[in-house]
C-alpha cells in the first residue's frame, strides 16, 4: 500500500488526496493549479485550514517544503495540512521541527502511512487510484507480499509566536501506531531488555558490561528501537527479547533448574 501511493503519478497523487478530502469534508475546495496554485491545493473555507500536496520522486526536500510553507503563510491560515506520497524520517523531523519553530499556526504532516488509515474508509478510492492494493471485508488495508510497515499519524502542533518574532513554546509531536504511547507495552519490551542485561551481567561482570548492546541489536532485528516500536510489531519485539534471555548463559541455567527467567506480558500487566 506504501509503494503503491509512493507510486502514484503527481497528478494523479494530487486527484486522489483532493477526492479523499471532498469524501472527508464536503466543505473541502480543491485549486486547479494548472495555472500557479499559490502554494495552495485546497481548503476549508468554515475553518481556514490549507492544504498542501506533494509527490516528490525519492523525498521531501527542506527547501521544497520551506517554499510550501512561506506561500502558505501569505494566507494566513489558521491550520495547514502538509499531505506527501512519503513518510517523513527521523531527520526530516528534526528539520521540520526547526523549520515549523516560528510559524504562527498549527502544521500537520501527513504521510503515506496517514493516507493508508485514511483511505480504510474509502474503498472506492483505493479500487480507481490503487488497483494493485486489496481491501479485506473489515476494511483493513491488505499489504500482501509487501513488507508491513508502520502505520502512524504524525503531526505538529505549534502556538503562536509573540510580536518580534521569537516563538512561545517549542512545537510539540505526537506519533501514534507506537509503543511509546502504550506505557504497559514500552514498560514490558524495557523490562524484558533490563532482565537480559542483568542475566548478562552475571555473566561478563559489570566492568566488561555494556547495556546499550542489546538495544542496538534489537534495533538491527526488529528494525525499529524499542521506543518506536509499532504496535503490529509488539508481539515479535517481545519474542525476540524473550528468546535472547532464554538462550543466555544464567537462562539456559535457571531453565535447566525449572526456575522462571521472565514475567509474561499478562503478569508483568497484574503486577
Amino acid at each position: 500500500m506504501l509503494d503503491a501511493i509512493a507510486d502514484l503519478p503527481p497528478l494523479t497523487f494530487q486527484q486522489l488526496c483532493a477526492e479523499l478530502l471532498q469524501g472527508k469534508h464536503p466543505g473541502f475546495r480543491a485549486v486547479d493549479g494548472s495555472g500557479g496554485d499559490e502554494g495552495v491545493d485546497g481548503w476549508l473555507p468554515e475553518s481556514r485550514t490549507y492544504y498542501q500536496f506533494h509527490a516528490p520522486k525519492l523525498r521531501v526536500r527542506r527547501e521544497k517544503f520551506l517554499r510550501y510553507l512561506a506561500q502558505a503563510a501569505r494566507h494566513n491560515p489558521a491550520k495547514w495540512i502538509f499531505i506527501t506520497n512519503r513518510d517523513f524520517t527521523r531527520p526530516q523531523w528534526r528539520w521540520l521541527d526547526s523549520s515549523a519553530a516560528g510559524a504562527s499556526f498549527p502544521i500537520e504532516v501527513w504521510g503515506a502511512t496517514k493516507l493508508c488509515e485514511e483511505l480504510r474508509s474509502h474503498p472506492d478510492l483505493v479500487a480507481r487510484y490503487l488497483p494493485s492494493v486489496r481491501l479485506g471485508t473489515s476494511g483493513v488495508i491488505n499489504l500482501g507480499t509487501q513488507r508491513a510497515r508502520q502505520i502512524n499519524n504524525i503531526s505538529a502542533e505549534t502556538v503562536n509566536v509573540h510580536a518580534n518574532g521569537r516563538r512561545a513554546v517549542r512545537p510539540r509531536f505526537f506519533v501514534s501506531g507506537i509503543v511509546a504511547n502504550e506505557p504497559m507495552k514500552l514498560g514490558y519490551l524495557k523490562y524484558l531488555a533490563h532482565r537480559f542485561n542483568e542475566y548478562k551481567e552475571r555473566q561478563v561482570g559489570k566492568v566488561r558490561m555494556r547495556p546499550q548492546i542489546i538495544f542496538v541489536e534489537y534495533r538491527r532485528s526488529i528494525g525499529y528501537s524499542v521506543t518506536e516500536t509499532p504496535l503490529e510489531k509488539f508481539d515479535a519485539g517481545q519474542r525476540y527479547l524473550q528468546d535472547r534471555i532464554e538462550n543466555s548463559m544464567v537462562g539456559r541455567i535457571k531453565h535447566a533448574k525449572g526456575e522462571k527467567r521472565y514475567e509474561t506480558f499478562q503478569e508483568f500487566i497484574a503486577r
